[in-house]
């Protein structure tokens, strides 16, 4: 075995585990953790699966993830991870070229206007939480969300997808122990993007739902950007208290909670001077049926409803927070036109059935 490999066992204590981890540094570090399962382990299962009932699993997965490592796949009873420089030589679709990779590792990928003219416009889809939490691939860091979206909006608008690298299941866009610099290079990616189609920085709108939409209202406020942002995440407490820390936020993979930077940003943002205009770039779509609402309620339409236009769906389809999307994709698709048409919205709150 390679000194660039490590193997161990998933019940390995932090301080061993970095130990492990600080070997072969003339050459070139350790680029491969391989995590044994333990005898008895099932066959089927990954350190993803174990960590959400065992302890020492969770410990050795957030202490992996902290220090850099991504599991990309299960073999011969061990999770087998890559650290995140490494990971453009083993994801398949980078490798091919459907997506790119930059230096900063980031993922993304541009769709040309349907129409084949040149792009007057620019979408930004940021990826949800992807629909197996528990996978050990790659591909949980890019959700193709809405992949027929360009039948829905203007024929001259291209679509820049990016993917979320970082943490267990994403960064959310957001910095992490192990990137600090995540949110500026989101930043950098999407305006430099934006300047390379040579597309009005007016006639670009950033999307997003749930982790998606994390990632549209913190970066379509930040960057001064159009946004329509679905049921955000805004808070970790719901996931943390009542879903055993369900995105692994606890821990240090996170310098900060997404409670600090949400109640930063809106600092930020009521401290900006100047006058309120009477129409807004910015637009939220949540529903009082999430268990997401007492948050958005609380973070952002408290202080923000004279700013930013939130669509409070009632639909009795909604039962929790992954039916926001599905169940608002009519409201979604006319607040994005509206957008990319820079047409007037207003700010407040709209109850919409």
């Amino acid at each position: 075995m390679s000194a660039a490999v490590v193997i161990t066992r998933y019940d390995v204590a932090p301080s061993e585990l970095q130990t492990l981890l600080s070997g072969n540094k003339e050459g070139g570090g350790i680029r491969f953790v391989h995590v044994s399962h333990g005898e008895g382990a099932p066959e089927d299962t990954n350190l993803v699966l174990m960590a959400r009932k065992d302890a020492d699993a969770r410990r050795c997965l957030v202490e992996l993830s902290k220090s850099g490592y991504y599991a990309y796949c299960t073999m011969e009873g061990c999770t087998r991870f890559v650290r995140s420089d490494r990971v453009e030589t083993l994801w398949l679709k980078v490798k091919s070229g459907d997506f790119i990779m930059t230096k900063d590792e980031l993922v993304y990928t541009v769709t040309p206007p349907a129409d084949g003219r040149k792009p007057a416009r620019l979408l930004v889809v940021f990826s949800s939480i992807h629909e197996n939490p528990n996978s050990a691939s790659l591909h949980r860091y890019f959700t193709q969300n809405f992949p027929s979206i360009q039948k829905y909006i203007p024929q001259d608008t291209a679509v820049l997808r990016i993917g979320d690298l970082g943490g267990v299941l994403g960064a959310f866009y957001l910095n992490t122990a192990h990137r600090p610099g995540n949110a500026a290079a989101v930043q950098k990616l999407i305006v430099s993007m934006r300047i390379q189609l040579r597309v009005d920085p007016d006639a670009m709108v950033l999307y997003g739902a749930s982790k998606g939409g994390t990632a549209a209202f913190y970066h379509g406020m930040t960057g001064g950007h159009r946004f329509v942002a679905v049921d955000p995440i805004v808070a970790d407490e719901h996931y943390v208290k009542n879903i055993q820390d369900f995105h692994f936020t606890v821990g240090g993979v996170f310098p900060e909670t997404k409670e600090e930077v949400f109640e930063r940003l809106v600092r930020e943002i009521r401290s900006r001077k100047g006058r309120i205009p009477p129409s807004t770039r910015y637009a939220v779509i949540c529903s009082e049926r999430s268990p997401q609402f007492r948050y958005i309620s609380r973070t952002l339409i408290d202080p923000l409803r004279d700013q930013v236009a939130f669509f409070n769906s009632r639909n009795p389809a909604i039962h929790d927070h992954p039916d926001v999307g599905k169940h608002t994709v009519n409201t979604a698709t006319m607040l994005l036109n509206m957008q990319l048409y820079g047409l007037q919205i207003l700010p407040g709150v709209t109850d919409i059935d």
